[in-house]
């Protein structure tokens, strides 16, 4: 057995003060060799496993044998903390011994797995037992524990589960602890399915019932210039959408043209369609009347906005599946309906939906998101204003998601056949104005290198921002990639 890597080394162990007579309890769940292997202290210095658990070990979050992790079980079951006995009882009975169970088991059931092997071990854990087991070749070689014990006795410590790609760090908090041990001990219940990256769902699993009998739907658009016919399409989705939904809906437009359109001819479109109609021919911009609308919205009593662009239409059902997929997470949550017919290429999650920013053609976002964000930043030029307001929603603790059935029409593929250099010079301008802002000065100085090639654009460049101070290594990283995330489809 290979030398673990952490010991609990303390000045001296702390001396038995009150004559302990009864060590039945702590024998029933405390691992003699384990307690002694993992905690050399106790092993060094002669105290008895059993004692040393019963009047210390316990109160010091140690683990009594591999499997049960005292810390979490403590958090996962606060009773378990009052007294010495509590915590016995609620280890010995059908529980949580730890967050990578997929199911409340007796220790007896996990001790009786490893006399089977994998596959009873992957009735227990909810990770891909078999693709973990394979890959351990060197503890067949030096161990004498199978991989899942040797698991639990060294391998959290030696970060198996995280250099071998079988948890998912970006829904888990992982990087914040040096070790996987630590990082599942301070879990305060079992981490998800989807948690891991070759999932393990159980073939019985069924979609959630959501309740959306409390939704009010605000749903904004911004015009400019639109020809009728994207309007037509627009307007005639979104009724074909009302006739699908469980819950009520209000439409705002702000028209930003030079020479804002008659309501009266919207009104010709969808006669039965209540709008709410105003003229800004002094054009505020996307950021600025998003938020406008986003204010319209919630001030009229609404509890999500959803803002889509003129220039896309909603496919069938996708605002009541947006919705529902809205109930599944936890608010405050800011999500994408995912674009046809091409899907953006960065990176989100197959299951849960997670993704690094949410663009801003057609996106969600609930009254406790907008409180904590304030929507859209006002300075910041057109293009990645969705990145920046998706990066100080993660920075406030809001979740990013794409809804992978919830479905807007947003053809963009003719940009790869007819360059358009105008708004490819804007996104450069976007993308410095963002890394400046993000305090990426390197990849801001390359990006304004290239805009400076740029000879026969001539657009105004903003003002440098303040660059921010206090900025999360996940957004970091991020704005070292090309399009500020992870993509689906290749490396990096």
């Amino acid at each position: 057995m290979s030398k673990p890597l952490i010991n609990w080394r303390r000045s001296a162990p702390k001396a038995v003060t009150e004559e302990v007579t009864d060590l039945g309890p702590a024998q029933k769940i405390v691992d003699s060799s384990f307690y002694c292997y993992r905690y050399r202290d106790v092993a060094e210095n002669g105290m008895d496993p059993y004692l040393h658990f019963t009047k210390f070990g316990w109160k010091e979050g140690r683990d009594p044998n591999p499997f049960t992790h005292t810390q979490f079980v403590q958090r996962m079951y606060p009773d378990s903390s009052t007294s010495f006995e509590e915590f016995v009882t609620t280890v010995c009975g059908s529980i949580y011994h730890n967050a990578l169970m997929r199911a409340p088991a007796t220790l007896e059931e996990i001790n009786a797995a490893a006399a089977v092997g994998d596959k009873a071990y992957a009735e227990i854990f909810n990770f891909d037992i078999a693709a973990y087991w394979r890959a351990q070749k060197d503890v067949a070689l030096r161990s004498h524990l199978d991989p899942i014990q040797h698991l639990f006795y060294d391998g959290l410590h030696q970060n198996r589960l995280r250099s071998g790609n079988h948890l998912i760090p970006e829904l888990l908090d992982i990087d914040r602890y040096d070790h996987d041990y630590d990082f599942l001990v301070n879990q305060s219940k079992p981490l998800k399915s989807n948690s891991f990256a070759t999932l393990n769902l159980s073939g019985h699993l069924k979609e959630a019932e959501v309740d959306t009998s409390d939704v009010v739907l605000g749903v904004g658009t911004l015009f400019y210039n639109n020809d009728m016919g994207e309007i037509t399409r627009l307007l005639r989705s979104y009724e074909a959408n009302l006739r699908e939904c469980s819950f009520p809906c209000q439409l705002h437009i702000w028209d930003n043209s030079p020479e804002p359109m008659d309501p009266a001819a919207l009104a010709e479109i969808c006669p039965g369609l209540d709008i709410i109609f105003a003229a800004h021919p002094e054009n505020p911009g996307f950021s600025k009347g998003h938020n406008g609308l986003m204010q319209e919205c919630f001030d009229a009593g609404c509890t999500h906005y959803l803002g889509l662009n003129p220039d896309g239409h909603l496919l069938p059902k996708s605002v009541e599946n947006l919705i529902r997929f809205a109930k599944t997470k936890p608010k405050p949550a800011l999500i994408e309906m995912d674009a046809e017919p091409l899907s953006h290429p960065k990176w989100y999650h197959p299951v849960t939906g997670r993704t690094h920013w949410v663009s801003g053609a057609a996106f969600l976002l609930d009254a406790r998101a907008y409180e904590l964000t304030g929507g859209f930043d006002p300075d910041f030029p057109m293009y990645c204003e969705d990145v920046d307001l998706s990066f100080r929603a993660f920075q406030a603790g809001v979740g990013l998601y794409v809804a992978p059935n919830a479905r807007y029409y947003h053809d963009t593929c003719y940009r790869f056949y007819t360059p358009e250099p105008w708004r490819q010079y804007r996104s450069l301008i976007g993308s410095w104005y963002l890394c400046e802002k993000w305090g990426d000065a390197i990849r801001a100085n390359a990006i304004l290198r290239e805009i400076e090639r740029q000879k026969n654009i001539h657009i105004p460049m903003p003002r440098r921002p303040v660059a921010l101070t206090d900025v999360d290594p996940k957004i970091k990283e991020l704005l070292a990639k090309d399009r500020f995330a992870r993509s689906r489809f290749w490396g990096g």
